[in-house]
């Protein structure tokens, strides 16, 4: 386990939630960026189902 705080840009992509989903897995806290605010339950989402 990490307490290494990793930055992945376009956090409402295919690729940048699997790559989250990933690091989370292997303990590191993830941080993210999205254009629109209004999605951001939806990226929460996706994360907490993988």
């Amino acid at each position: 386990m990490t307490d290494k705080l990793v930055l992945v840009t376009g956090g409402t992509g295919f690729i940048a939630q699997y790559c989250m989903l990933a690091l989370l897995k292997a303990g590191y806290r993830v941080r993210t960026t999205i254009r629109s605010p209004g999605r951001e339950a939806e990226v929460r989402a996706h994360l907490e189902v993988g």
